[in-house]
């Protein structure tokens, strides 16, 4: 039996070719129809060989059209390549549709997934498939998704407890929101199967819905949780069960890796009083966190989203480093965005050196006059010297979340927007958006 790589032509499928079979066998050039035949080859897939086909582009031409009736057979697995950096064409949607007459399993790959473009055709992929592999065939990002997902297939194993599932997760993600906004949705959109219950009902999941899915080699477990409202609605209403789901999913808050904040636009972006009462536990629980704006197909009409992302960071306040991605689970429009933001906050959680800590406070001190400690007074004909705040070193003594110690002269005299200022900067200087920070200030023995 055999796996064949199929789409239309120059999207890559002879780059990938080569990349699973581990060789240069297949010929690859920036032309149209350079695939002219079937070629084979063995991947070596799970201590396994398996005999990988690299088929010539679907289409008009002297590419393919139809491929011949006995091949059909001998094929266990199609893997549809199309190119995620550019709309989709007329010939990939004929080519989807010929595979579903063939009824054979098939797997949606997305190639040039890092091209700057693919941020905004991204969404058309899902109009494929509902759980498409993103891939970067050039640099091997997505390639080990792709042989999981294969295996997933070709095994079909029995589901895994949820036991082994928390064994083996890699990272815990909540999604957490008010009832109604998307959170169902949203999980069944990235597992691209109905994993939680939708309704247009608000209120409708009560227990922790948890599904988990690879992405970009690692093993993530999502958590659908209960819609939190006011404490005042939930007991207003005696619903034990509601209050009881509440506390459930604030518990897990604690527990987890990383938070998707989903909320609705709002036609002023604005942030609803009860986010904003999550966002401060988010704070609390010191949990590196998205914010994500489902339901944007509602409002992109009437917005451009880079006005509606600086609006809504003026209103986010304090939480204004959250990255924010506006997307929407019906469409999976950005939804491979929310991948990547979760990828990124999971990386950046690591050591900074000292000697780069330090640099950098020294380049804050360079271009900036010293704050003002204490000021001078007058005592009698004489006045009191002005004590100026300055700040010796910086050290980092922990990543999750990541703590830092300042050195400095007066720890007790530093005000809030000095430690908020050194904190943006901070963030900013080494790419800290959405990861919890500590700052505290310990005198130098020595000052």
């Amino acid at each position: 039996m055999a796996i064949a790589i199929i789409g239309r032509s120059n999207v890559g499928k002879s780059s990938l070719f080569n990349r699973l079979v581990g060789a240069r066998k297949s010929i690859v050039w920036d032309e149209l129809n350079v695939t002219r035949d079937r070629l084979i080859g063995t991947w070596k897939l799970d201590n396994k060989e398996m005999e990988l086909w690299d088929l010539a582009g679907w289409g008009s031409g002297e590419a393919f059209s139809e491929i011949p009736k006995e091949w059909i057979p001998q094929i266990e697995l199609f893997l549809f390549m199309v190119d995620g950096s550019s709309p989709l064409t007329s010939i990939d949607f004929e080519c989807l549709k010929q595979l579903r007459r063939w009824a054979k399993p098939f797997l949606v790959i997305a190639n040039k997934s890092d091209k700057r473009s693919f941020e905004s055709q991204s969404s058309e992929v899902f109009k494929l498939s509902q759980s498409p592999i993103f891939v970067s065939v050039e640099t091997k990002r997505g390639i080990q998704d792709l042989s999981e997902a294969t295996l997933d297939i070709l095994q079909k194993p029995e589901a895994p407890s949820k036991a082994a599932v928390k064994q083996k997760s890699d990272y815990r993600v909540l999604i957490l929101g008010r009832p109604n906004s998307g959170k169902s949705s949203l999980l069944n959109r990235i597992m691209g199967t109905k994993i939680s219950y939708v309704s247009d009902v608000a209120g409708t999941t009560r227990d922790l819905v948890e599904a988990q899915k690879t992405i970009f080699n690692k093993k993530w477990t999502f958590i659908d949780s209960a819609g939190v409202r006011k404490k005042s609605r939930i007991y207003k209403d005696e619903d034990p069960v509601e209050i009881f789901s509440s506390i459930k999913a604030l518990q897990e808050l604690k527990k987890s890796d990383a938070c998707i904040l989903l909320t609705e636009p709002h036609p002023k972006a604005l942030v609803h009083t009860q986010d904003k009462k999550l966002l401060r536990l988010i704070r609390e629980s010191q949990i590196p966190s998205l914010f994500v704006v489902n339901k944007w197909d509602t409002m992109k009409s009437q917005w451009k989203e880079r006005t509606y992302k600086d609006d809504l960071r003026y209103d986010l306040a304090e939480m204004a480093h959250l990255p924010i991605v506006l997307a929407s689970a019906k469409t999976g429009f950005h939804v491979a965005k929310i991948f990547e933001n979760l990828s990124d906050l999971m990386k950046r959680q690591k050591k900074i050196s000292t000697s780069k800590l330090n640099q950098f406070l020294q380049e804050i001190q360079k271009h900036r006059d010293p704050r003002i400690a204490r000021k001078g007074t007058k005592i009698g004909k004489k006045r009191t010297q002005t004590q100026f705040l300055k700040y010796f070193y910086l050290v980092q003594i922990a990543e999750k979340p990541m703590k830092f110690h300042i050195f400095c002269n007066a720890p007790h005299l530093v005000p809030k927007d000095e430690k908020r200022f050194l904190e943006n900067q901070l963030r900013k200087h080494f790419l800290l958006e959405g990861l919890p920070l500590e700052m505290s200030f310990r005198r130098k023995k020595s000052a």
